[in-house]
């Protein structure tokens, strides 16, 4: 069991991007140290414990804005269609331009 304040690094795996991994730490600067060869990484701060249930802050480091970007995204099916709408006139027209 962790207590509040606990910081969790956690990190993508470079060979398999269905696994992630974590560590605790108990400073943020402690886990700053150890994301020199990651990738994908983010920290979150452990806000509260009820029994089992952790609630996690996530902090602005590393991944946290393209997280967050991609979440919205992905919960917003209007940026969504948009963007797949923008990238199949993309290929559409460059498709175009080397056919010509």
């Amino acid at each position: 069991m962790y207590s509040e304040g606990t910081i969790k690094l956690t990190w993508i795996d470079s060979n398999d991007r269905k696994i992630l991994h974590s560590k605790m730490f108990k400073t943020i600067e402690d886990a700053l140290k150890e994301t020199q060869d990651k990738n994908n990484w983010l920290i979150f701060k452990l806000k509260s414990v009820n029994g089992d249930n952790y609630s996690w802050d996530l902090l602005p480091y590393g991944a946290s804005r393209k997280y967050q970007l991609g979440m919205a995204i992905s919960d917003n099916q209007i940026i969504m269609l948009t963007s797949l709408t923008l990238i199949g006139f993309g290929v559409f027209y460059i498709y175009k331009l080397f056919k010509d």
